[in-house]
């Protein structure tokens, strides 16, 4: 105990060298070997020093700190296009194919909630309480649909920027579901052509999962 108070010292003066007399609520003194603390603290500092240059990156502006370098990586800054400024602005949360999908189960008789979490990095589009329905709607273009999401490489000044992101978008699809099964919900997964399509046909996949059939989902 009394070598961890002496480093925590250490932190705030400077000690000499040698031995120094400790006290610990006037118990009997203690001799310390304060040369070997010294050393042994300026190790563990050298290997802090060590794993920072190793794991943070310096910021470009010099009064903001430095960021992780996995996180430097993919904010890399994106270049504008005259063919993604359309994406700019978009809408992420309850967008078309979702209130179609809400509209349409309300009117089936479904009552749900927006949005909730329900396990740490997990939050599905809408879920059925009773039923521990999950349900997620998919975008296309953004969640790799089979038939419409890009099959050609991407191309262009961000094309790596674009392959990274949809990586990651399928990653996190993917540990969503597990993290909701997990806990003990059933996922039904949607593609947004599925509502634009039928969305009567959607519904009843939600109504399938709710009997405890299987929703029938589309390969992944």
């Amino acid at each position: 105990m009394m070598v961890a108070r002496l480093a925590w010292r250490q932190r705030f003066a400077p000690i000499p060298t040698g031995f120094v007399t400790v006290y610990d609520n006037d118990a009997v003194a203690n001799e310390v070997d304060v040369s070997r603390c010294t050393r042994l603290f300026e190790a563990d500092i050298e290997c802090v020093r060590a794993r920072v240059a190793h794991e943070w990156q310096p910021s470009l502006h010099p009064h903001h700190p430095p960021v992780p370098r996995s996180v430097a990586a993919m904010t890399e800054p994106w270049k504008s296009t005259t063919e993604g400024r359309h994406l700019a602005g978009r809408v992420k949360v309850s967008t078309q194919p979702e209130l179609a999908l809400r509209a349409a189960l309300h009117r089936a008789g479904f009552r749900f909630r927006l949005h909730p979490r329900i396990a740490k990095g997990c939050t599905p589009d809408l879920v059925l309480p009773r039923h521990r329905l999950a349900v997620f709607v998919d975008g296309c273009f953004w969640h790799g649909c089979p038939q419409h999401g890009r099959k050609a490489p991407w191309t262009g000044p961000n094309a790596e920027l674009w392959a990274q992101k949809m990586t990651r978008n399928a990653e996190r699809d993917a540990r969503s579901t597990k993290l909701a099964q997990d806990v003990g919900w059933t996922v039904v997964r949607i593609w947004e052509h599925e509502v634009r399509t039928d969305v009567d046909a959607a519904v009843g996949r939600v109504r399938a999962a709710c009997l405890g059939e299987s929703p029938g989902a589309e390969a992944r």
